[in-house]
């Protein structure tokens, strides 16, 4: 009888030990997360017609954690090129200019990484501004702060001096449509940057 009771408080103390065990790596886990903040420049904002331009995009683990396999997507828009005989360059990392994807890979708390994209505008395409835009698109853990994981930079051609963007919700009978591009009229320029979901579309519009 006294064996077993010995036993049995061998395995209720072993039992104990391990779902201690358990949930302070469980809680070790949970508690483990990197604080990823993006930021972006240009290095000349009203370039003249055809001069070339550098964006800067800065990645920085705020910690507490570090982060590992972070990617970043960073894609000119339409109107914007790479000049000839010019490339990007990252600080670590390998930026794809196709997809325009930069694979940072690992940060630890207090670290930075960076990516310089040189841009033109295309003389033939160019609105009165170009907005690029560069977004955080993975990690290996999770981030506290995903509002700092948008970063853009604007250039300004031809006397505009901002760059703003409209999301119409297209209804069936388009007035919603009609009445928000005829609000736009006094606007130097607008164009259709891309389709989001069926519905909808977003416009860049100068001022």
């Amino acid at each position: 009888m006294i064996r077993q009771k010995i036993m049995s408080l061998s395995r209720n103390t072993v039992a104990m030990a391990l779902l201690t065990m358990l949930v302070s790596m469980s809680a070790s886990i949970a508690r483990a997360d990197a604080d990823l903040v993006l930021a972006k420049t240009v290095d000349n904002t009203q370039p003249t017609q055809g001069s070339s331009v550098e964006f800067t995009v800065s990645v920085t683990n705020d910690g507490p954690d570090p982060a590992a396999t972070i990617e970043v997507v960073d894609s000119l828009p339409p109107s914007l090129a790479i000049p000839a005989g010019m490339a990007p360059f990252t600080s670590q990392g390998n930026y794809a200019v196709n997809s325009g994807l930069w694979f940072v890979g690992d940060l630890q708390a207090a670290q930075t990484a960076t990516l310089t994209i040189p841009a033109v505008a295309k003389q033939d395409t160019a609105p009165d501004c170009a907005n690029n835009q560069a977004t955080i698109g993975s990690s290996s853990i999770d981030d506290p702060v995903p509002g700092n994981n948008i970063a853009s930079a604007a250039i300004y051609i031809g006397g505009a001096t901002a760059c703003a963007e409209l999301i119409l919700t297209v209804m069936p009978d388009l007035v919603m449509v009609r009445t928000a591009i005829n609000s736009m009229k006094h606007a130097s320029s607008f164009s259709i940057s891309k389709y989001s979901m069926p519905g909808r579309m977003q416009l860049k519009m100068c001022t």
